[in-house]
């Protein structure tokens, strides 16, 4: 308000003034604050050894530096190409506990020392102080542009990294002050990072040798154990299994009978079925298959000779100090000569046809180079044999990968030809339905609306008879009876106004407009997809949606759908005009007619409602509730007469349940589609697709591929027939071969993936018949199930003799209580291992988990083949003397089955204890993959641990001797003023 009675330029200068002047305080303010001239604020941070250092050189410059300093560092990065931290780092142990770590690592000096009261700047200061007294320089400032760019574009990506030149700009941007002043105290930090460099180093080269590091002890023992196999105990387990499962069944009939109440006992055939049904329990499947081989010996007399690098091998591995000549070339010297003469003469006449010759001098001085080479090494055309076939073996592989993947790519290429074909009489049978459906919906819509329209009368008579006013008495004033007049007079024009603009012009125009069809063009859409057919027709190729050309049977197909489209959109057209105008059909069915007829329906009805706006009272609330019951229903059986006279619902049935039909079939054509289409005994001739591939590779049709005889001709085989037969059990060796074979997913006449044979070749399979597996009723493997039940009875009955065995030892010993056990089961074996550790297999032991009856779920490993003997054997209680029971499993069966697996249970104690010194072999000198090797880490323990990096980790140590005299904050005056006052 002060500034109303100025002009827009005298309020613009005196605003100006009064942010210049705020500015000028605001700066005057921080200056004394900063420099000292407040009474409250101190001018000197503190000193150190006599040297002073003022507020702003200590904060603003040395503080701000080393933050700027432990930033940058942080954004290193990772791996070996990360730019080198500024600050020095030493593997270290924290000193914060929370931050406490088993194995050192690098570690920022800012990082570890503390940040109260600035400790960590008194910290720098010393280390600079004492790198000064040590002689290091102090880098230029090209040094610290350079760490400080190499930082800042480490943690950039691509495209925001930015050359040094820009440095100066781009951390003013990044960071918000400039370079320029912390320059001195990075060039700071680089000098005291070359000085801790020194120390460690150092220490480093004063470490003993890392081989005498002592990686812990092997505790090795002897142990002595007890066998008791299953099998003695099987007969009874049967015996019962039996019983319980025929007393489960006579239970089971009788309460199907109403003989008896449910059956309590469960059934082991039923409990092993359950457990075994989706993996043991399946019916083999059966398959018929052929075999097409790229083997690698096949292929190796195929590979080209290619001389000049055969010449080119010869003379590599003639320099790494092959090929010398030994003791019996040497002695056959004067004959490897003369042949080797020969060779040179035969090989330049075979590239010179008119070549005269050697002359005798050069032939003398030829013989003589060769007899002294020949003497040190054997010559090209000596190795020339061995070379090719080593060539061979090596180019073999690449000629079976070639040779298979052409074939592959063919059968794809038809496969993927029969795919479209098929997928285009798919798009053929789609089009067919799509018309029905377009039909059905076409009708149903329209029935739809009618039934709206209904609804919409309904509602609104149903809201008017909510709101009929209350009726006047006889005593009612002449201004009540006036008032109840006018809303009965607004009620009825409502109602009219519904009839006239809601009914009349809204829902019946689009009731017309849905017969009409009127949101889509179909006689335009006719015309374009007519004219599309007749370029279609003219044109010599057409192109599928990827883009490539159609063959015929595919350029046929893709007519007849536009053919199918085209009288689809006819049927529609034809349709709308029958529902419309009532072509084709009766023309009093149609719903141009009906419209016109129910919009004098509803004059009538909107006269009617206006004839009550005079007269008596009581007379037009009686005729206004009888119209209120005769509009809607009038109008509504109008409406569904004439809904189910032009579009019945058997009409739209008829068509729902053709559409439904027509969907069915397409569904399951579409379930065939990738089947058929792989199925490569239609259409296909596997041999002349083949010889097409040898042809392509080797340019001999008859080399290379073969595609030997079916296999199981006579009968179908199952995986067992495969592992078991003497020519086809090596494809147990070839990954995915059973997958193939067995998988439902692969039908009759399909081409599996290329799968190898280590060292062997390249091979794929073909099916020419196929049963697939299924899961088999309980009723079709009783007997087995009686047999599984059985072993694990049986099992139980073990382990429960083994821990009556297990008591007798603890309480009377090991030797007279396994000399009882031996009385009762003759069986028991009792054997003695040599020296023994974790790591070692033990002859004669397979020890094995056994989750499901001794809850023991350690299972024996590569590094650790005897797990759960060891581990029973280290939990030994020194009370007991004797190991828990520690199960064993053999299984000769090639497919696993587990009625074939055969259980033994140990009692073991450990009879002699020895330790065993380890120390670090080569491999441990190494660096893994993961990181670090031990050697590394054992090297760091020794370093952080050593005096020099203790001290610099240190604070108290660091700084010892270094007097510092640090000047309290405003806020600690502040603090003590305050305390004193309290006291």
């Amino acid at each position: 308000m002060a500034l109303d009675n100025y002009t827009r330029r005298q309020k613009i200068m005196i605003t100006a003034l009064i942010v210049v002047i705020a500015a000028m305080f605001t700066v005057t303010g921080s200056l004394t604050y900063m420099l000292g001239d407040s009474a409250k604020t101190p001018s000197k941070a503190g000193e150190m050894d006599g040297r002073e250092y003022n507020y702003v050189e200590f904060h603003q410059r040395i503080r701000q530096g080393l933050n700027a300093c432990t930033f940058l560092d942080y954004g290193q990065g990772q791996g070996d190409l990360k730019p080198r931290a500024i600050y020095p780092r030493v593997p270290a142990l924290t000193t914060q506990p929370q931050d406490a770590a088993e194995t050192p690592y690098e570690r920022s000096l800012l990082d570890v020392w503390p940040r109260y009261q600035d400790n960590y700047v008194w910290c720098h200061l010393a280390l600079v102080k004492r790198a000064e007294k040590a002689g290091v320089q102090r880098p230029s400032n090209q040094a610290v542009w350079s760490a400080v760019h190499a930082l800042m574009n480490a943690s950039a990506q691509e495209f925001d990294k930015f050359p040094i030149e820009k440095l100066y700009a781009q951390f003013q941007d990044r960071y918000g002050y400039e370079l320029s002043s912390i320059e001195s105290t990075l060039r700071d930090c680089l000098m005291v990072r070359s000085y801790v460099d020194s120390l460690v180093a150092g220490e480093r080269a004063r470490l003993a040798d890392i081989a005498r590091i002592a990686a812990g002890n092997n505790d090795e023992v002897k142990a002595e154990y007890l066998r008791l196999p299953v099998a003695p105990f099987l007969e009874k387990a049967r015996a019962e299994v039996e019983r319980e499962h025929h007393n489960a069944r006579a239970a089971r009939v009788a309460n199907g009978s109403s003989l008896a109440s449910a059956p309590a006992g469960a059934d082991p055939c039923s409990e092993m079925y359950e457990k075994h049904r989706f993996t043991e329990l399946n019916e083999d499947a059966r398959f018929e298959f052929e075999i097409i081989k790229a083997e690698y010996r096949d292929l190796e007399q195929l590979v080209p000779r290619n001389e000049k690098l055969e010449r080119l091998y010869y003379e590599s591995m003639k320099k790494a100090g092959e090929f010398k000549a030994d003791d019996a070339d040497k002695k056959n010297l004067d004959a490897r000569v003369e042949a080797e003469f020969n060779a040179i003469a035969t090989d330049k006449r075979a590239k010179d046809a008119a070549w005269p010759g050697f002359k005798p001098e050069e032939e003398k001085a030829l013989r003589d180079q060769l007899k002294k080479d020949l003497a040190e090494t054997r010559s090209f055309f000596e190795v020339q044999g061995d070379i090719y076939t080593a060539l061979r073996r090596d180019k073999a592989p690449l000629l079976a990968q070639a040779l298979i993947s052409t074939l592959k790519a063919r059968l794809d290429d038809v496969r993927e030809k029969n795919e479209k074909r098929l997928n285009a009489t798919s798009a053929l049978s789609e089009q067919r339905q799509r018309n029905v459906d377009t039909l059905r919906n076409q009708r149903n819509d329209l029935r739809v609306r009618f039934d709206s329209i209904v609804n919409v009368i309904n509602g609104q008579f149903a809201n008017v008879a909510a709101r009929i006013p209350t009726p006047t008495g006889a005593a009612s004033s002449d201004a009540d009876k006036k008032a109840w007049d006018i809303k009965f007079a607004n009620l009825i024009e409502d109602l009219v106004r519904f009839l006239d603009e809601d009914i009349a012009r809204e829902q019946l125009s689009t009731l017309n407009s849905t017969a009409q069809r009127t949101m889509q063009d179909l006689d335009r859409t006719l015309r374009d997809k007519e004219a599309r057919l007749e370029e279609q027709r003219s044109q010599k190729e057409i192109k599928g949606p990827d883009g490539e050309p159609l063959d015929e049977v595919q350029r046929k197909l893709e007519i007849d759908r536009l053919e199918m489209e085209i009288a689809g959109l006819k049927e529609q057209v034809a349709l709308r005009d029958l529902l419309f105008e009532g072509k084709g059909g009766k023309q009093e069915d149609s719903v141009r007619t009906f419209v016109d007829g129910f919009k004098k329906v509803l004059v009538g009805y909107k006269l009617s409602l206006r004839g009550l706006l005079l007269g008596d009272i009581d007379a037009r609330r009686f005729a206004f509730d009888e119209l209120l019951v005769e509009i809607p229903t009038a109008l509504g059986n109008k409406l569904r007469e004439a809904r189910d006279r032009i579009v019945s619902q058997q009409s739209v049935d008829d068509l729902d349940a053709q559409a439904a039909l027509m969907r069915a079939d397409l569904d399951a054509f579409r379930s065939r589609i990738k089947r058929e289409a792989s199925d490569t005994r239609r259409d296909l001739s596997l041999e002349k697709v083949i010889g097409d591939a040898n042809l392509d590779v080797t340019g001999e049709a008859g080399k290379g591929l073969k595609l030997p005889a079916g296999f199981g001709s006579v009968r179908l085989l199952t995986w067992r027939d495969v592992v078991t037969d003497a020519e086809l059990r090596w494809l147990e060796y070839v990954d995915g071969a059973k997958r193939f074979l067995e998988e439902p997913s692969y039908t009759e006449g399909s081409v599996s993936d290329v799968m190898g044979y280590p060292d062997r070749g390249l091979y794929l399979l073909r099916l020419i018949r196929k049963t697939p597996k299924y899961t088999k009723g309980e009723a079709e493997v009783t007997e087995r199930l009686l047999t599984l039940a059985a072993q694990q009875r049986a099992r139980q009955f073990c382990i429960q003799e083994l821990k009556l065995i297990r008591a007798d030892i603890i309480k009377r010993g090991w030797d007279a209580a396994v000399a009882d056990a031996k009385k009762r089961w003759p069986m028991i074996e009792v054997l003695k291992t040599d020296w023994i550790s974790a790591k070692v297999d033990i002859p004669d032991v397979q020890s094995e988990s056994d989750s499901e009856l001794l809850a023991f779920s350690s299972g024996p490993s590569t590094s650790d083949p005897d797990k759960p003997f060891m581990d029973r054997l280290k939990d030994i209680k020194p009370e007991d003397g004797v190991s828990e029971i520690v199960p064993e499993k053999f299984n000769k069966d090639p497919l696993k089955k587990p009625e074939e697996e055969r259980w033994n249970y140990l009692l073991a104690r450990v009879i002699d204890r020895r330790t065993v010194a380890r120390r670090l072999s080569e491999s441990d000198l190494e660096d893994s993959s993961f990181g670090r090797g031990p050697a590394d880490i054992a090297t760091e323990r020794r370093l952080a641990s050593s005096a020099i990096v203790m001290e610099l980790i240190t604070p108290k140590r660091l700084l010892e001797g270094v007097e510092i005299y640090r000047y309290p904050s405003t806020r600690e005056q502040e603090d003590e003023k305050d305390n004193s006052a309290g006291k």
